[in-house]
């Protein structure tokens, strides 16, 4: 436990986490208030001692459960309750006195902390109501020596008088924490507590409550010859049957209708305020309240090991049990003609059949622990343990099957997988069975063409199998439909029109239709549609299956399966799209080499196919990168790579290739791929190219808006015009066109003396900016 003074928050006796907060010590300060002004109505010592001090209770349960932090409000509480009973002691005695019950208090909190276990607050064994009485003692013994020591040091309290005053405020005390403590402890809401305000309980306990302050008012509202221990049947009856909180419950009823009695001067401690029977009320009191709570938590106390042996001796049971079946499994799988096994998360196993030892020619302790890896070809373990891992990821069985070389012959398993899940339900291997179907193939090839519904059905087995009982209307699913399909298990019922309310409304009439032709007059029947599953989650399935009929050919049972086809339908769509993609492409790039041809210019035949060709091939090559990419986009550098390769050679590492891994949309590929031509055909033939000592280099970086730049730069070849030149050509108009119109970017000439430089932007939505590479120097 943490010292008083530590942080807010910390584990109290019932082992919960409690934080000291403003509400609460508000809360407990206008209680403590409230009950101190009521203590104070009815005191032997004006503003001192009352034979029942209920705030004592108060401030021992409010620090027990908001923690000593709250202590403050006690000491507050006992001055606000004093001042509002106008109680006629000076400040200075009057803080004397509440220093002392909040002392008091603040002792029997921090003993409880020391010495509670775990559901304190229930008061549920003799060790805490032991506890809670010594809390008392100690609490009541520090209020009185203080208080009491405060009033004789003053000489507000005769020293004649200060045993009757310390005896009454010790006793007052203990009973208002044995009974107000005790009450708010096993009151205060817990999940663990049995229910006791509700069905017949609370009846019973009506009742019991009902005995005792009856008894009470026969008792304490009579004469002085009635006997005080007459109500302890009733409040034994409450603690028998309702343990502490029944008991607490029944002790305030007696403090209360005892005090009230005694007050009016009834029952057999009635008294004048000087009176000894005030000691003997308080004394009867606390012996009352003490064995009440010993009786309740001792009867508790048996019962909760009642309990714990009938828990051990079901697990002992259960064990057993559990052994049995362990037992009767191994018989039945080690007896099956099948593969059955069962594999951790990382694939090692840690159950495998004779049959599957038997096939690896292996002991169990040469296959446990051990992976397919381990045991078999490594392209064959490859397989089992990518479908492995593939299952566990999706979460759902999965039938499939798998081939393995067994003495040199292949062999086809069909396999049965589902994820292994413990028992808070998180996967945590794999559990199979794989059964030889080899020879069942061969047999079945000639007939594979008539069954194919039935091969349709068995490969689509990977998910959900149901039979339909057209007589009853009843539905027999098994457990993973619910799950693939996105439904709570308890809302898929027997009945066929719980199905329905899942299916797509625009399908319904379909699959209602369908399956009506399908009973009428076919033998089997298919369809796809929709359902709709929680958060409206939409599963796109196909349901197919074969109608069985009777003698006179009326339907009486529908078998068929339910495949998620989703990503099946996903992947269709996107296919579509791909298409329509590169048909728009194509006509782009149809579009783009009727231009070129229309507007290439040259002085002879031989020049004009050069240059159309050479066009249409950086087209061409642009044109083969977007294909490799699904059309995503190109890399920079590969394009680049590309459109100078046919120069690359002859210059003999002179190009050089320099920039961060992009990614160009495919709407600027073709473009910079046709700049790029211009480019180094021009300095092929007039530029850095065509001399022996010219480079060229190409560079490219992000700007700082995200746009490209890109830096076409000629050293070396032979000396350039002094300025531009005062006619475009076709090449110059098409970089132009190219960067400025389609791209929406800058183009710059510099025509320096030793060599071009061109520079260009591109607008940031036509890039996109992969990891940074190294320098790439053209070959």
């Amino acid at each position: 436990m943490a010292a008083d003074g530590g942080p807010a928050q910390r584990e109290g006796p019932d082992g919960a986490e409690r934080r000291s907060t403003p509400l609460a010590f508000a809360l407990l300060l206008v209680t403590y208030e409230l009950f101190a002004w009521a203590g104070h109505r009815w005191v032997i010592v004006a503003g001192a001692a009352a034979p029942i001090w209920p705030a004592a209770g108060i401030a021992v349960a409010g620090l027990v459960l908001g923690g000593r932090r709250l202590a403050p409000a006690v000491l507050l509480g006992a001055l606000a309750g004093g001042l509002l009973a106008s109680v006629a002691q000076p400040w200075w005695i009057q803080l004397a006195l509440a220093v002392g019950k909040t002392a008091g208090a603040w002792a029997a909190a921090a003993l409880i902390e020391r010495f509670a276990h775990r559901r304190f607050t229930e008061l549920a064994r003799v060790h805490d109501v032991l506890l809670l009485i010594a809390a008392a003692i100690l609490s009541s013994a520090v209020s009185t020596a203080i208080g009491a020591g405060a009033l004789l040091v003053t000489g507000r309290l005769a020293e004649v008088d200060l045993w009757r005053v310390a005896t009454a405020w010790f006793f007052g005390d203990a009973v208002g924490i044995l009974i107000i403590t005790a009450l708010i402890l096993t009151n205060i809401p817990n999940p663990r507590a049995e229910k006791l305000f509700s069905g017949w309980r609370l009846a019973n306990l009506t009742g019991a409550l009902l005995a005792v302050a009856g008894l009470c008012a026969l008792v304490f509202f009579s004469g002085p010859a009635a006997r005080a221990w007459a109500i302890y049947p009733a409040l034994g009856w409450v603690a028998l049957a309702f343990r502490s909180r029944g008991a607490a419950l029944g002790l305030l009823i007696v403090l209360v209708m005892a005090s009230l009695g005694t007050m009016l001067g009834k029952g057999p401690f009635a008294f004048s305020q000087l009176d000894p029977g005030l000691l003997l009320l308080q004394q009867y009191l606390v012996v009352t309240a003490a064995t009440t709570l010993l009786l309740a938590a001792a009867v508790d106390e048996r019962n909760s090991e009642s309990r714990l042996y009938r828990t051990v001796a079901n697990e002992l049971a259960t064990r057993r049990e559990l052994q049995r079946t362990t037992r009767l499994l191994t018989m039945i799988g080690d007896a099956a003609p099948i593969f059955i096994y069962a594999k951790d998360r990382d694939g090692r196993f840690i159950y495998a059949n004779r049959e599957l030892l038997e096939m690896y020619r292996r002991p169990l302790g040469e296959v446990i622990g051990r992976t397919d890896r381990d045991l078999i070809d490594s392209a064959e373990s490859d397989t089992f343990i990518a479908n492995d891992r593939r299952i566990m990821a999706s979460g759902r069985s999965c039938e499939l099957e798998e081939e393995l070389t067994i003495d040199g012959e292949v062999r086809v398993f069909f396999s049965i997988k589902a994820p292994l899940r413990g028992d808070d339900g998180a996967i945590t291997g794999i559990v199979g069975i794989s059964t030889d179907v080899t020879d069942r193939r061969h047999q079945q090839q000639e007939v594979e063409r008539l069954a194919r519904r039935a091969e349709i059905a068995q490969r689509g087995a990977r998910s959900s199998l149901y039979e339909y009982d057209v007589q009853t209307d009843r539905v027999s699913r098994d457990p993973v439909l619910a799950e693939l399909c996105g439904i709570l298990p308890h809302e898929l019922g027997p009945a066929q029109a719980e199905w329905e309310r899942h299916i797509h409304p625009h399908d319904l009439a379909s699959f209602r239709s369908t399956l009506a032709s399908a009973l009428d007059r076919y033998e089997r029947f298919a369809l796809d549609y929709r359902v709709i599953g929680q958060g409206g989650r939409i599963t796109w399935v196909q349901d197919s299956g074969t109608i069985v009929r009777d003698e006179n050919g009326q339907a009486q049972q529908v078998i068929g399966l339910v495949t998620d086809i989703t990503s099946q339908r996903n992947a269709d769509e996107r296919e579509q799209l791909l298409a329509r993609e590169v048909d728009h492409r194509a006509k782009n790039l149809l579009a783009v080499v009727q231009s070129v041809v229309q507007l290439t210019r040259a002085d002879d035949s031989e020049q004009l196919k050069a240059g159309i060709t050479g066009r249409i091939q950086s087209l061409a090559r642009a044109h083969s990168l977007l294909a490799e990419s699904r059309w995503e986009g190109v890399e920079l550098t590969a394009l680049a790579r590309e459109e100078v390769a046919p120069y690359a050679e002859e210059s003999d590492g002179r190009i050089t290739l320099q920039g961060p891994r992009l990614t160009l949309r495919p709407a600027a590929a073709q473009s910079i791929a046709l700049v790029l031509h211009e480019l180094a055909t021009n300095a092929a033939k007039y530029g850095a190219l065509s001399a022996d000592s010219g480079r060229i280099d190409l560079s490219w970086c992000i700007e700082p808006d995200g746009g490209l730049l890109l830096v076409w730069q000629e050293r070396g070849g032979p000396p350039g015009p002094e300025q531009p030149p005062s006619r475009s050509g076709f090449g110059s108009r098409l970089i132009k066109a190219s960067v400025e119109r389609q791209l929406r970017g800058t183009l710059a000439y510099d025509w320096a003396a030793n060599g071009l430089t061109v520079t260009m932007t591109i607008a940031p939505e036509y890039v996109s900016l992969g990891e940074r590479g190294d320098d790439l120097a053209a070959n």
